[in-house]
């Protein structure tokens, strides 16, 4: 978020909402998941990384990676504590949307298979063809679903 300020400073009003409802339905957002790994066999390179995760992953790092790079907080106990993120996010209120639907994140499941890659394509392409090219969703997706189906039966 504090990149995307920037550029949008004096060219246009930059605003946020949330993830978009269908009907009554909840919102769902996906996460599809990151992380952080200690790959080294040295014994004294593995302690520092070791220091570095725990930091990262304290109030204090949650609140510095929110407020530098804009990461979502990864802890509930720093978005309205005046100790960490609360002074950042009364100045950057844009940010509050996402984190408001912190609470019905969901894992982004993905298909399994060596084929993953290409089935998540597929799907892609149907949305982009029934959202810009305005194909028939009914269609496009059952041909998409079709073809995910016979791709991961193969692989």
């Amino acid at each position: 978020m504090p990149s995307l300020s920037a550029a949008a400073q004096g060219k246009y009003d930059l605003r946020t909402t949330g993830e978009p409802a269908f009907g009554t339905k909840p919102v769902v957002p996906v996460n599809s998941g990151s992380g952080l790994f200690v790959m080294s066999k040295d014994p004294v390179k593995q302690r520092a990384a070791w220091e570095f995760l725990r930091f990262a992953a304290s109030q204090r790092g949650n609140t510095i990676i929110t407020s530098v790079i804009g990461y979502v907080p990864q802890r509930d106990d720093v978005v309205d504590d005046p100790n960490y993120l609360k002074p950042f996010l009364d100045k950057e209120p844009r940010m509050l949307p996402t984190i408001r639907q912190l609470a019905n994140l969901e894992p982004w499941l993905s298909w399994p298979g060596k084929n993953a890659s290409q089935a998540i394509d597929i799907y892609t392409q149907a949305i982009m063809n029934v959202i810009y090219q305005g194909q028939d969703a009914q269609h496009t997706m059952d041909d998409a679903a079709s073809r995910v189906d016979d791709l991961l039966s193969s692989g």
